[in-house]
């Protein structure tokens, strides 16, 4: 995707900021370091690649900063995984948050985010 299409800034995430990614009809559990994340979707580093045909998966969010927003699940579509060679890096949008959803993404975010710059825009 070119910067020219992302519409939402895209935050870093501190070292040990996890995701959990329960995939429908597999008995398959993905756990991962968030690489990036902003209010439309996130980067995920992880070991296993993600082969699904489901529409949508849940996340489940784990932060290490304000107990009350440090983890939530949310509904995500996945938009790419790629083999790096020594792992995989997987893409996912997030579908149909609610304003509770999304008001606590942004505290994730905000609470969660290494205090550089934002990386790009998704």
């Amino acid at each position: 995707m070119t910067s020219e299409a992302r519409k939402h800034v895209r935050y870093a995430l501190k070292e040990g900021i996890l995701a959990a990614l329960s995939l429908p009809g597999t008995l398959q559990l993905i756990i991962g370091q968030i690489i990036d994340v902003s209010e439309s979707g996130l980067a995920l580093r992880h070991g296993d690649q993600i082969a699904t045909t489901a529409p949508t998966a849940e996340l489940f969010l784990i932060g290490r900063e304000r107990l009350e927003d440090s983890e939530f699940n949310v509904t995500a579509r996945l938009v790419y995984d790629q083999d790096l060679g020594t792992g995989h890096r997987s893409g996912f949008e997030f579908r149909d948050l609610t304003e509770n959803q999304a008001s606590r993404l942004a505290s994730f975010i905000r609470f969660n985010m290494e205090s550089t710059p934002p990386v790009s825009y998704s």
